[in-house]
């Protein structure tokens, strides 16, 4: 199946990142990609996701960061889509392109770290609990935070991404170069 492209951002974006706290029925259940990045945090809710050729349980608590044109998909579990549930899929997402500040972080020697994470997110990245946690607090900070605020809140986020040690890969090296 060919994911479908997303527009995540407009080309005239008055922020330069997107911040999205969502609370419905159920996540887009869609395979899809896009070219900005995206970084999810599942407050709550529960299903499988398909990370390029990975495929992993989330629940909530699960933090993701997803290269540019990563194909992806969340999908509830049924119990989500049944007649009269009361269950809520509840996310924050931050969507960013590589160039947000519209320098190249490769140049700065102060974002040597972050750039090398998100040249890793290519494939995906799952971070573990105490990364999420320590994440979690800057995305509902986020919530309430001015354009400015917020986007000084995402440099912690990139710059705790960036040292985490409990992280793994999700998609094969492989999986990216044939997309």
């Amino acid at each position: 199946m060919k994911p479908q492209l997303l527009k995540r951002n407009r080309k005239d974006y008055l922020e330069s990142i997107s911040f999205q706290h969502v609370v419905d029925r159920h996540f887009l259940d869609l395979w899809h990609y896009h070219p900005e990045f995206e970084l999810v945090y599942v407050v709550r809710s529960a299903g499988t996701c398909f990370i390029g050729d990975a495929i992993e349980r989330f629940g909530p608590g699960t933090l993701m960061l997803l290269g540019s044109n990563l194909p992806h998909g969340w999908f509830n579990e049924p119990k989500y889509f049944q007649e009269g549930s009361k269950l809520k899929a509840e996310s924050m997402a931050v969507h960013f392109s590589m160039d947000f500040m519209q320098v190249s972080l490769k140049n700065v020697p102060e974002f040597q770290q972050i750039s090398q994470l998100m040249e890793r997110s290519k494939v995906g990245l799952l971070f573990g609990k105490e990364t999420q946690k320590q994440t979690c607090h800057f995305l509902k900070a986020m919530r309430n935070q001015d354009a400015f605020n917020r986007l000084l809140s995402f440099l912690q986020i990139l710059r705790g991404l960036s040292e985490a040690e409990d992280c793994r890969t999700l998609s094969s090296a492989g999986y990216v170069k044939m997309f």
